[in-house]
């Protein structure tokens, strides 16, 4: 026998090359997820070591404690080898044109951990470590000069000498890094916790809980103290939940590809076996036992699946290590057991699968296997009442509870929605497969042609082997357009959500007070900017206080949601001034105005009518620019060319908010499309193994066509429509599928908005279609030229 299993597998080998093809690319998929997984765990790992290097204790504020000003006090306490404050800021850096925030950290003495710069030398006074990432958005070098500013205070910008740069990593700690004394005068230093070291550099568990005792006394009630071991034990137990969620949410993906290969190994398995039945059958014949060919077949079907999934994982170590070197984080942390566990996965999978193609076509008898076998009898011509029965109770079932969670209308009923929608999907899979020969033959009726009436006859004539190729594209179709639907309306609920809130775009005011003319100019002039009214203001008492009152007109032409402009004895004061009734003076004239409290207002002001402080204040400069900008226009590079205009202008808005959400969904839904893709690619290499399955079981049909004068162009156009036809059908059901699961999935997620807002993304919905029925038709010309190089002659003498 196991000469006989070598021959069959040389002899089989084309026809397993889909298995193959679908196995290797879910294990490699599988494989690369769990492999970024442990890597990033790994990376996560390193940064608590180097985060509590030589910490023999940690404090963190529970009060108003002032941890630089506990540090120095801790430093000369006997016990306490080093006290520092673990200090943090944000600066917005300038340099040859170009502008950017960066994160800061205040270098660390020993025994702390510190980052030595990659080049260059670490810094001094007046000095800053760059990222390399911040040097290159801003091209600057080693020793050259930039300017920053905090983006607390948001005062004058410094200048800063580049004294080094540090490479940064997708999960690297490295920050610009800066000494403490230039972070304090800057006004950029935000302490988060205490760190204290002990009299040795590695202290052990005793020296640790003293420092932790000392720290606790000086410090007093009003602070968290934890040993260095136990905030590290902490730290990583976040690390690890959050780590334990994103593989949750990325083996999703691999989980679906495995359903997809499920479905096209099952059909490989299915059809070959009935290719070779009279084969088989002719074991039986000269002494064979059906035990035998079923342990013939289940070694094939092994090594198959073993080669297959050895292949994947070496097909997913690569795809990992790529992945991983675009962010900068090193493949290591893989133990044995991911390799074994993988390869057993793929192996077991293959094995299982095609068990019971194995066991239905060694129990047929040698007699009847012998007899002439049309392709008919190898597909299922009845429909499946159990399949369609368990279906329906599954979706009925599902859409109850998917139902209850949208109604229930939060975390918990997104939960719930979630935990219908599952069987909701599973039970509509089931009836659609169903359903999809009869689907694919009222598509059909497109094709009007001869050569087109024939692959619509061809694309029905196997219903097992057409529904399961459908149903895979079905799956991955209906997933990507879910994942559209539900982010484009997530995107514009959110956007319509903020609109109301905060409708204009950019607020321009300059620390310097007025708005000169040939500022206001340029600004109209800045790519981007659709809309500018410009609004005048004057220094004005409220409640006793000096305030600026700006002069607000109707802002309906450069606003993005209605907004209803002020009426003479109304406005808004910003937050901390008296609201209600309210007398607003300018000098000796003064207006009783009806005022409410605005948070977003830019502290120490009032908005009132125009008209009313034209008559409060005749003489109003200029001091506030407000702009709609172009729907498509590119925000950061409009915000960059307006603070070009001006060092001294400040921009507010909801723009850059805008934008955020936007970048952010956009790429979340890049990411989710990327790895749905390939459930896509593992039903197309299924849509490929129908055709050229189709095409060796019809080589005699195919002669005879050729013999009565069909082109080798009509024999590939037939195979061209027949893949088309399955395409276009399990496209348009995923489709509908996707459109009704996106809207559901909107309505179920608990999102803080006005009102939910569904979009139809048509343009990645035709993207998706284009590149499936494009694929569809890549799948059918390996098959095409083949089925048409073959000479009507031999063909016709095929067995």
């Amino acid at each position: 026998m196991n000469t006989l299993l070598k021959a069959n597998l040389r002899t089989y080998a084309r026809r397993y090359l889909a298995t193959g093809l679908a196995v290797a690319i879910s294990m490699a998929f599988v494989f690369a997820c769990l492999a970024m997984t442990q890597s990033l765990q790994k990376a996560l790992t390193k940064t608590a070591d180097r985060e509590f290097q030589g910490v023999a204790a940690v404090a963190t504020p529970a009060g108003t404690i002032d941890l630089q000003q506990a540090a120095k006090k801790l430093h000369s306490t006997p016990g306490i080898g080093r006290a520092q404050a673990t200090v943090y800021g944000f600066l917005q850096v300038r340099a040859n044109g170009e502008d950017t925030t960066v994160q800061v950290a205040a270098e660390q003495a020993e025994p702390f951990f510190h980052l030595d710069a990659d080049k260059g030398k670490r810094p001094g006074e007046g000095e800053i470590v760059l990222t390399s990432q911040a040097a290159k958005s801003l091209h600057v070098k080693v020793g050259q000069t930039i300017r920053a500013r905090s983006t607390i205070e948001r005062g004058e910008f410094f200048p800063l000498k580049v004294s080094g740069l540090v490479e940064q990593g997708g999960m690297s700690s490295a920050r610009s890094v800066m000494t403490e004394a230039t972070m304090d005068k800057m006004g950029a230093s935000m302490a988060v916790n205490l760190k204290v070291a002990g009299q040795n550099k590695n202290p052990s568990k005793a020296d640790q809980q003293k420092a932790k005792e000392i720290v606790k006394h000086v410090l007093g009630k009003d602070a968290k103290v934890q040993t260095g071991a136990e905030a590290k034990t902490e730290m990583l137990t976040q690390m690890r939940i959050g780590g334990a969620v994103m593989m949750a949410v990325l083996l999703t993906f691999p989980a679906i590809a495995l359903v997809v290969a499920f479905i096209v190994v099952s059909t490989t398995f299915k059809v070959v076996y009935q290719q070779r039945r009279r084969e088989l059958a002719l074991l039986r014949a000269v002494g064979a036992t059906g035990r035998q060919v079923r342990s013939l077949l289940r070694k094939e079907t092994l090594l198959v699946g073993a080669v297959a999934s050895a292949v994947g994982i070496l097909l997913g170590l690569g795809l990992a290590l790529v992945a991983l070197k675009l962010g900068n984080i090193p493949l290591e942390g893989l133990s044995p057991l991911l390799f074994l566990g993988v390869f057993v996965l793929g192996t077991a999978l293959t094995y299982l699968v095609g068990m019971r193609p194995a066991k239905q076509v060694a129990s047929v008898p040698p007699l009847a296997a012998l007899s002439q076998f049309s392709e008919e009898e190898g597909g299922t011509t009845r429909p499946k009442w159990g399949r369609i029965v368990f279906g329906v109770i599954l979706t009925v079932v599902g859409a109850a509870g998917l139902g209850f969670g949208i109604h229930h209308g939060d975390e918990l009923g997104f939960l719930i929605a979630l935990a219908g929608g599952i069987p909701t999907f599973l039970g509509l899979i089931l009836l659609v497969s169903a359903a999809m020969p009869k689907l694919t033959a009222l598509v059909g009726v497109i094709a009007q042609s001869s050569i087109g009436k024939m692959a619509r006859a061809n694309a029905t004539r196997n219903p097992a082997r057409t529904a399961a190729t459908g149903t895979a594209i079905v799956i991955g179709v209906t997933l990507i357009t879910m994942m559209s639907v539900g982010a484009t309306s997530m995107r514009a609920s959110l956007e319509d959500t903020l609109n109301a809130a905060r409708p204009i775009d950019m607020v321009v005011t300059s620390r310097s007070g007025v708005l000169q003319a040939d500022q206001i100019a340029k600004l109209r002039q800045v790519g981007g900017v659709a809309k500018l009214q410009v609004e005048n203001a004057a220094q004005a008492r409220v409640g006793g206080q000096e305030v600026t009152a700006y002069g607000v007109a109707d802002r309906s032409p450069v606003s993005r949601a209605k907004v209803s402009p002020f009426s003479p004895d109304s406005g808004q004061v910003a937050a901390g001034l008296p609201a209600g009734a309210t007398q607003v003076c300018v000098g000796q004239n003064c207006k009783h105005v009806q005022v409410k409290e605005n948070r977003r207002l830019q502290p120490g002001s009032v908005d009132i009518a125009s008209g009313t402080l034209r008559q409060l204040a005749p003489d109003a400069k200029p001091m506030r620019a407000v702009i709609r900008l172009e729907d498509n226009a590119n925000i950061e590079r409009a915000a960059k060319d307006i603070t070009q205009i001006s060092e001294s202008f400040e921009i507010g808005g909801g723009a850059n908010e805008r934008a955020f959400y936007s970048k952010m969904i956009n790429g979340a839904l890049a990411v989710v499309a990327g790895l749905l893709a390939v459930s896509v690619l593992v039903a197309l290499v299924g849509v490929a193994n129908t055709l050229s399955l189709s095409v060796a079981e019809r080589t005699r049909e195919n002669g005879l066509l050729r013999a009565l004068g069909l082109l080798r162009k009509q024999m590939r156009r037939m195979l061209l429509w027949e893949a088309a036809l399955i395409a276009i059908t399990g496209s348009l059901v995923g489709i509908l599928l996707g459109i009704g699961f996106g809207i559901a999935g909107i309505y179920a997620l608990p999102l803080e908005v006005d009102r939910v807002i569904v979009v139809m993304p048509w343009a990645y919905i035709a993207a998706a279609v284009l590149i499936t029925l494009l694929a569809a038709a890549l799948a059918s010309w390996l098959p095409g030229r083949k089925a048409a190089k073959v000479p009507p002659v031999r063909a016709l003498a095929a067995d």
